[in-house]
């Protein structure tokens, strides 16, 4: 359980990690 916890909350980071970069880009790109 532990395991399946820790990889959840790596996966939860690593989205939230992809979506800010997302945003970031989009961003960028609105303002060009």
């Amino acid at each position: 359980m532990s395991m399946e916890t820790s990889m959840f909350f790596t996966f939860i980071m690593n989205l939230a990690s992809v979506l800010q970069a997302v945003s970031l880009l989009v961003s960028t790109f609105i303002l060009v």
